[in-house]
């Protein structure tokens, strides 16, 4: 019935001569339509199958079979010479981050349209399961999360559970670590073929929706700087292989587009009060300039998942003008 088809060409994964199609759990089984094309992409022929009788069929050599999941299903559908732009960007000698437009379908909406780009440093470059920026041209409420255009697609490629992620954002809502990102895991397709389980999640990012900060407030990502937004400050602590490297933190809002010399050499202040506070060591009164109870929280956070990634890098941290404090916020993406 109507209910049941799907208004997208679904790609299969291929093991040996076995070919495995991914469908959602409420797909009717009994009439699946199987298309071979040749590799000019022309229609040879259509078999439709009723895998609730016969749960293997042996078409043109090869066996077929279905998986069913109650995962959601995300198509994104890109110009493939574009992608492989995308992917080829943001690695050693490439530092600039190619972007592609893309129609993305959730949940079997009409198609999305927006931009696609890469996402993080170490998972970006050590496994083959690529995780991407995601930027709608309006807002949308993906599955419940919350209406936003920026989106996380975590490949969780060094998670075989595929579910810390997800349990430890769970762990960061119960503690009340502020702004904890939103999480749901669902089946990604790019360009019909099955990209994996990725995890779809909120972006830290100033918004109704994300992080509700004021218009006099501050929003940093601690060492992972995008160029045009970086501010310097000095320390003694910091380990680092390059006797020249200067730390800086990326000032996430206000952003490019609206930040003036006068709030960076505020937020300039603001964060070296807090380093130099820190380099005071046991003279230091670490509650005048950071909220105790989220540096607590966030603390913990990271000692119980033992997040490499949380102790030097994608810290992020906003500061009320109100409060005249930092806040810690939750780490997203744990890199085991």
């Amino acid at each position: 019935d109507e209910y049941n088809v799907i208004p997208h060409s679904i790609g299969s994964t291929t093991l040996d001569d076995r070919v495995f199609l991914l469908l959602p759990s409420s797909v009717s089984l009994n009439s699946v339509a199987v298309d071979f094309y040749t590799m000019w992409d022309e229609k040879l022929a259509t078999y439709i199958c009723d895998f609730e009788k016969d749960p293997e069929y042996t078409i043109k050599g090869k066996t077929f079979s279905v998986v069913q999941s109650d995962l959601q299903f995300v198509f994104i559908d890109v110009k493939p010479e574009a992608l492989n732009k995308v992917n080829e960007s943001h690695r050693e000698g490439h530092e600039q981050k190619e972007k592609a437009s893309v129609t993305v379908k959730a949940s079997f909406e009409d198609g999305l349209k927006g931009q696609i780009k890469p996402r993080g440093s170490a998972t970006w470059n050590l496994y083959g399961k690529l995780p991407y920026n995601l930027k709608l041209d309006a807002p949308k409420d993906m599955f419940g999360l919350g209406p936003d255009k920026k989106w996380n697609l975590l490949a969780n490629a060094s998670d075989k559970t595929l579910l810390k992620n997800e349990e430890f954002f769970k762990l960061g809502r119960e503690l009340g670590l502020d702004y904890t990102p939103k999480i749901k895991n669902v089946n990604l397709f790019i360009n019909s073929d099955y990209a994996g389980v990725y995890a779809i999640t909120t972006k830290v990012d100033k918004g109704k929706n994300r992080v509700n900060i004021g218009y006099n407030d501050f929003l940093i990502n601690l060492d992972a700087p995008n160029y045009e937004t970086q501010i310097e400050y000095n320390c003694h602590f910091w380990v680092n292989d390059d006797p020249e490297y200067q730390p800086y933190v990326d000032l996430v809002y206000p952003d490019k587009n609206s930040v003036n010399p006068a709030i960076k050499r505020k937020v300039q202040t603001k964060v070296q009060n807090l380093i130099d506070t820190i380099e005071c060591g046991s003279n230091a009164d670490f509650s005048t300039v950071m909220d105790m109870e989220s540096f607590a929280k966030y603390y913990w956070v990271q000692e119980i998942s033992m997040n490499a990634d949380g102790l030097f890098r994608s810290t992020y941290m906003y500061y009320k003008n109100k409060d005249k404090k930092w806040n810690n916020l939750f780490k997203f993406n744990i890199i085991f």
